[in-house]
């Protein structure tokens, strides 16, 4: 679906939701696109990317966003996609699908300074992107969220189940980070790029993208270093446990191997002490449970030296 919409005298927006081989024909044949650039914008596991035409024809920038908007990435298959710009001097194509769909005019939001009149499609996306910056923001801080809910949950009861929690947190923080990384490049290489060149304005706008892409990028290291350590170290406490449990079901088992051993040689079918005695089963029983508990003894003079 395309949606055009004049925004100012020197920009209008073609907005394209989930674009269709008709809607790229018809792109094509209307503002004489490559038809190589629209394939990079058709193209869902495209990573973030500049690509600049020094003819001062279309130029292609792909840009990673955060797809959430009800800030919960639990049933989503992708935490980030990209959108794709395309730009000239006075046309600025945005490409989207259903999870990164946005209105480009509620997003913008025009700085004081700035006379909307005066708009151009470089502008515009960097005011996009700019806002673009606290979705991030938003998915790191309920990430961060629901870590201290499993935290306080495993504070009480330490379960396999809270540990994999942690580490579906942790796995879509990969996401993110990967993601702004990679708009963070983008951002660089739009800083120095020796094609469209920026006025004062425009690099003022980009130097405070990146200081948002940068600030993101800081708290999902933050937020994901946090969690590793916390599965970490109730991982460790699991392992303990279950270490603790083992041991003790193995000292158990040869304690009571001691009773089996002894009832074992009595009921052999074969002449033994006592056998023709009526308190025989009670001096048998005796013996198992002498030897038990002198075994027993043993094994808590061990404990005792151990732990000196």
């Amino acid at each position: 679906m395309i949606t055009k919409n004049q925004l100012s005298p020197n920009c209008e927006i073609i907005s394209v939701l989930n674009e269709s081989l008709e809607d790229i024909d018809t792109l094509s044949q209307d503002y004489d696109i490559d038809a190589e650039m629209l394939m990079y914008a058709r193209d869902y596991d495209e990573r973030s990317r500049i690509e600049f035409s020094p003819g001062g024809d279309w130029n292609l920038i792909v840009y990673d966003i955060a797809t959430l908007k009800d800030k919960d990435s639990s049933n989503v298959k992708d935490p980030t996609a990209p959108i794709t710009f395309i730009f000239k001097a006075d046309k600025l194509l945005i490409f989207m699908t259903s999870v990164t769909k946005f209105d480009p005019q509620k997003l913008i939001k025009i700085p004081e300074d700035m006379d909307l009149d005066q708009l151009n499609p470089m502008d515009t996306i960097l005011l996009i992107i700019y806002s673009l910056a606290y979705r991030y923001y938003d998915v790191i801080h309920a990430i961060d969220k629901r870590r201290q809910m499993v935290q306080k949950g495993l504070n009480q009861t330490t379960s396999r189940k809270s540990i994999t929690q942690l580490m579906g947190l942790q796995t879509q923080l990969v996401y993110y980070l990967t993601a702004l990384d990679s708009d963070n490049r983008v951002l660089n290489e739009l800083e120095y790029n020796k094609f469209v060149k920026l006025n004062q304005v425009q690099s003022e706008q980009l130097k405070d993208v990146q200081i948002e892409i940068s600030q993101g990028l800081e708290m999902a290291q933050m937020a994901s270093a946090v969690i590793k350590h916390v599965s970490d170290a109730y991982s460790n406490i699991l392992d303990n446990s279950l270490n603790n449990t083992m041991k003790f079901l193995t000292i158990w088992s040869i304690i009571l191997a001691v009773p089996t051993i002894i009832f074992g040689f009595f009921g052999q079918n074969v002449q033994l002490p006592m056998v023709s005695s009526k308190m025989g089963w009670l001096v048998t029983i005796g013996v198992a449970v002498f030897f038990t508990l002198l075994l027993w003894g043993f094994y808590e003079l061990y404990q005792h030296l151990s732990n000196r």
